[in-house]
């Protein structure tokens, strides 16, 4: 049985989260989102379909998706896919979808520790 060594210098994301967490905040996970745009299937499978991402529209043949429902139709279509990741984060208050730079924001927002931060002017719960 292997023990842990003691005296290893943890690493600053590691003890950064620990520091934080010990004043109360709560960090967000940061999360990223797909858009795959299968190429060889003839029509996008109906599994896909209602695993996508729901807030977000899909065209015919596009279609946004998580990391895991994404990997799926990416090998279904033998890795041909055209994907773009970008990064994702819904609102804490009405649960609207941001993405790439504005989710960004939204997350740094929440990294200060306050949690009922409203997405915008026009977020649902803004009264």
């Amino acid at each position: 049985m292997t023990q842990a060594v003691s005296n290893r210098k943890p690493r600053w994301r590691t003890a950064r989260r620990k520091e934080l967490h010990a004043q109360g905040i709560v960090i967000p996970k940061k999360q990223h989102v797909f858009l795959v745009e299968p190429t060889t299937l003839p029509e996008m499978p109906e599994w896909a379909e209602k695993r996508r991402v729901k807030g977000f529209g899909s065209t015919p043949g596009h279609i946004w998706l998580m990391r895991g429902p994404a990997r799926l139709l990416i090998a279904a279509d033998h890795y041909r896919s055209k994907r773009v990741k970008v990064e994702f984060k819904r609102c804490v208050l009405c649960r609207r979808p941001m993405i790439a730079a504005q989710a960004e924001a939204y997350r740094k927002q929440l990294e200060s520790g306050d949690r009922s931060i409203p997405c915008g002017p026009d977020c649902a719960l803004v009264s």
